[in-house]
């Protein structure tokens, strides 16, 4: 080493934490002097032959100075509080293992950080704010971590993860790159400097997309100056006024408590010291907006407004940002167009540009002249005539600008079609048109513009909502958010304690008392004893007093009064009340209420406002689109459906087929909100078996939830049903009829045997501190393809409905190979003329290793003599284990892996082993049964 010249810098002294990284450099800066083997190996310098020459002397006494080189490297490379646990250590090897188990822990807790951190790398997901730099930093200190675990891990791994999680702004490029790539080589360096590029190019358009605005200029070398030779001004803004104080540069003094303008709308600017006062207007700079007229702006790039009212339609996904005269950028939240009436009748100024830091109405030259219209300003007015030449307005100067009032009020100017009004009052559940209207004023919600109360009566509101005058009330609860659990009374208990852990979860805060009646549900002993040891004040109301919880019971009047009216409205049937109240709460909580100040329920506890761009009129007629793969191409593209609701797992509409009774989630759907399905037509056209639905995101891992639809009804013939009640007769339905039976018994003696063979569980202690999960038998004749018997088949299957999540199982998501890729796997072998082979593997889910404890009753008619009260301890799954299909997938997945077999990262149960970059062999998986074929 020192010949070389090179002498590696000492690692860093160990204090206690990083052990992992510590550990890797003290390793390289042992092995950089040859000292590592005797570390890692403790191993002795062989004896001296008889006759040593020097070489081997010398050589020898090297080997064993090694030993006490290392000892010493390793005590100088650790603090003193740590030396103190390792200086009664003889040797290098000593020390070494003495730090390894106490800074990284038994082989156990190895697994339990591995386990961790691999939860952690597939909860991983892209933020939105998030950069692709930022996030490959993430996903890569996850990474390494694991690496330092000692763990393998490929690249191919990481660049599948990133390009499973990557947001909907990436879809374009991730295919583009599927066309020219094949992902399955492509590197994480290259394809994060492909996204990063792809990233940096959205950003340069987004500034140079920013809107210019107010950059009226006076050159001091323009020959046609109304101003040259005379003298300069620069202009300041009062403190308290909107308009712009002249001040003399030869006189300017300096002025005490002077408030410096957010920014000036319009500033025209000279080098020129001869050059006149010049007009400025500042519109930001004053306390007050004003907002009775519109500014006639010849610098201005756009139309502009600060007053959402105003605005017939208002897109506020349109965001830009616009720069003022002093440089400064301020935002834009919107675009969206604007109804004035003029003496030719109602026009529309189309793109204007929603400002709230600016102080009145701006009206662009610009955008006039490029939409054709005329504006000449001749003597003190300024004429302005449309594309036709017809005369609009005629403007006068005043206080030398041009301001256009239209008929000084915004409730003429800019009028809103009672129609569209009646439109959203449908879409709101009929709600009160004064909610409505506080709900603009107030910019409580996004997308939703100005309406005018109808003069005409609804007759859905009076036929639903009549009731008696209200009685004077006075409370001091708040009511927010509205939820719609529960089915039955009986469901009361575990529906509270599923939203108190998600109440608390989202909120951060803890529930402190609740007010209830004295219903069985609340007052049995199950929810009184939640109560208790959650620390909850529970109180009751006095029997026949439902005033006492008024918040509760106004709210349930509330949603009922709303379900009725969904319900009228279309002429719905009474069975479809539960679609009609989730609607209503839906609803409720994104209009306003007297207990929260200038905010809707939604805002006050998700903590932004809710857009209401997807509101659409419930139980009106709509058509989904049925996807490509359930129709061909002379069958219909889309299916006639009812407007059911909003989906709250996943972004789409819930639609009702009338036809088939069943609903789907769908976002690909054509709305008619005047028209409502005919319940007494009777339609003989079939429809697709399914609609079209959105797909889970990859990185989400939902817990289980319910499914919307209805299970699908196949259809048998004749035969088919004769056969299978010949075998129900056949299939005992409890162990004491199988008992009786000798085929169902060595069914059950095979099944057993079989759990043994593959070692599958140990006989153990029952455990104090886990639960015990319940086992069953289940019995299965399989047939022949005539229908005749073939075997009885006896399963042990576990009670997974009993297993709790994050304590009995974590994941349990497993891919399941689609019939596109099994089609596409049939063409391509008849195609190359290949051979194709159908394995099933035999109890499969028996092979799938468990990461959790799981302990299991002794199965009935098998419990051990003398040992009953010992339960087995799971080392593989068994069916009926919600993580067992992951489990297994697990297990085959790296076997396939170890015999030199390539995922496919679009098709996870798709197996490639390639010979000459030739495919030689391909296998798809479809939970136990493999697909396999190939050219070898």
């Amino acid at each position: 080493m020192a010949s070389s010249g090179f002498s590696p810098a000492a690692p860093p002294v160990f204090n206690g934490e990083g052990f992992h990284i510590w550990v890797v450099k003290i390793r390289t800066y042992l092995q950089a002097f040859d000292m590592w083997e005797v570390v890692n190996t403790d191993a002795e310098p062989a004896p001296l032959t008889a006759n040593p020459t020097v070489a081997q002397t010398r050589q020898h006494a090297n080997e064993k100075t090694k030993r006490h080189k290392a000892m010493s490297c390793i005590q100088n490379c650790v603090s003193d509080v740590i030396f103190t646990r390792i200086m009664a250590c003889e040797t290098p090897k000593q020390a070494w293992d003495k730090l390894k188990e106490e800074f990284q822990g038994t082989e156990r807790t190895r697994q339990q950080q591995l386990l961790n951190l691999r939860r952690e790398f597939e909860n991983l997901k892209m933020k939105e704010e998030e950069t692709v730099k930022q996030y490959s930093d993430r996903i890569m200190a996850v990474v390494n971590s694991i690496r330092l675990l000692g763990e393998q891990f490929s690249e191919a791994r990481i660049v599948e993860k990133v390009l499973l999680t990557l947001p909907e702004r990436y879809e374009v490029k991730i295919s583009s790159l599927e066309d020219s790539r094949d992902l399955a080589t492509i590197s994480l360096t290259e394809l994060i400097n492909t996204l990063y590029a792809q990233e940096q190019r959205r950003a340069s358009r987004m500034e140079e997309h920013q809107e210019g605005a107010f950059q009226a200029k006076a050159k001091a070398t323009s020959s046609t100056s109304a101003y040259k030779g005379k003298k300069s001004w620069k202009n300041r803004p009062k403190p308290d006024k909107g308009h712009v104080e002249k001040v003399c540069k030869e006189k300017e003094r300096p002025r005490h408590n002077e408030q410096q303008p957010r920014a000036e709308a319009q500033i025209a600017e000279d080098g020129s010291d001869n050059e006149e006062q010049v007009f400025a207007v500042s519109c930001s700079a004053a306390q007050k907006k004003v907002s009775e007229g519109w500014l006639l702006d010849s610098g201005c790039t756009n139309h502009m407004s600060p007053d959402a009212a105003i605005f017939k339609s208002l897109d506020r996904s349109c965001k830009t940002k616009v720069k003022v005269g002093n440089g400064h950028f301020i935002k834009a939240e919107g675009k969206g167009d604007v109804v004035i009436r003029t003496p030719t009748g109602n026009k529309i100024i189309s793109n204007v540009l929603l400002v709230p830091e600016i102080d009145r109405n701006l009206l662009s030259i610009a955008q006039l002249v490029e939409k054709c219209y005329t504006v000449v300003f001749k003597g003190n007015e300024c004429q302005i005539s449309d594309p036709s030449g017809s005369m609009l307005m005629s403007v006068a100067m005043t206080e030398k600008s041009f301001v256009v009032d239209w008929n000084k009020g915004f409730d003429n100017a800019y009028a809103v079609s009672s129609e569209y009004s009646k439109l959203w009052h449908q879409r709101l559940g009929h709600a009160n048109f004064k909610s409505m209207a506080q709900m603009v004023n107030k910019e409580m919600v996004e997308n939703f513009t100005k309406t005018v109360q109808s003069e005409d009566v609804c007759e859905v509101c009076q036929m639903e909502k009549q009731a008696r005058l209200s009685f004077p009330t006075n409370t001091t609860w708040r009511a927010q958010a509205s939820w719609n659990w529960c089915t039955h009374k009986s469901e009361v208990a575990q529906v509270f304690i599923k939203f108190k852990a998600a109440v608390e979860t989202e909120t951060g805060c803890k529930i402190k008392t609740i007010r209830s009646d004295n219903g069985t549900e609340y007052t049995s002993a199950q929810f009184q004893s939640l109560c208790k040891d959650a620390g909850i004040k529970h109180q009751l109301t006095n029997v026949y007093t439902p005033q006492q919880n008024e918040v509760s019971e106004r709210k349930n009047r509330s949603l009922m009064d709303m379900a009725r009216c969904l319900l009228f409205e279309k002429n719905l049937p009474k069975t479809m009340w539960a679609e009609a109240v989730n609607t209503a709460v839906y609803i409720q909580n994104r209009l306003p209420t007297k207990a929260l100040a200038h905010k809707t329920p939604f805002e006050a506890w998700f903590g932004f406002k809710p857009s209401l761009a997807h509101m659409k009129v419930f139980g009106c007629l709509c058509y989904s689109q049925v996807p490509a793969v359930k129709r061909d191409k002379l069958s219909k593209r889309a299916v006639p459906g009812i407007l059911t609701g909003y989906s709250m797992v996943k972004k789409g509409y819930r639609i009702l087929d009338p036809l088939t009774n069943k609903i789907q989630v769908s976002r690909d759907v054509v709305f008619d909100e005047k028209a409502c399905w005919n319940w007494e037509r009777n339609e003989p056209e079939a429809t697709p078996e399914e609609l079209v639905t959105d797909q889970f995101e990859a990185d989400h891992n939902y817990p289980e939830m319910d499914v919307d639809d209805e299970p699908v009804r196949g259809t048998r013939t004749l035969v088919d049903v004769y056969e299978r009640a010949h075998v129900a007769q056949e299939e005992p339905c409890c162990f004491e009829e199988a008992e009786a039976h000798q085929g169902w018994k060595q069914a059950m003696d095979d099944e057993i045997a079989m759990i043994d063979k593959n070692k599958t569980w140990e006989l153990v202690p029952r455990p104090t501190n886990r639960k015990v999960i319940g086992v069953k038998w289940v019995y299965r004749a399989k047939q022949n393809t005539d229908g005749s018997l073939n075997k009885l088949k006896a399963r042990l299957v576990v009670k997974g409905f009993s297993q709790k999540y994050g304590l009995d199982y974590m994941e349990t998501f497993a891919p399941v190979a689609r019939l596109d890729t099994i089609r596409l796997l049939i063409a391509l072998a008849t195609q190359k003329q290949w051979k194709i082979h159908q394995l099933d593997v035999k109890s499969a889910f028996l092979n799938g290793f468990l990461e959790e404890e799981i302990y299991i009753d002794q199965p009935q008619g098998f419990v051990v003599s003398s040992k009953e009260q010992k339960v087995y301890k799971l080392k593989k799954a068994l069916y009926g284990l919600k993580q067992a299909p992951r489990a297994w997938s697990t297990r085959i997945d790296s076997y396939l892996l170890s015999l030199g077999f390539e995922r496919s990262i679009s098709e996870p149960t798709l197996y490639v082993k390639k010979k000459q970059a030739e495919p030689q062999l391909i296998v798809s998986l479809y939970v136990d049964d493999l697909l396999v074929t190939g050219g070898d």
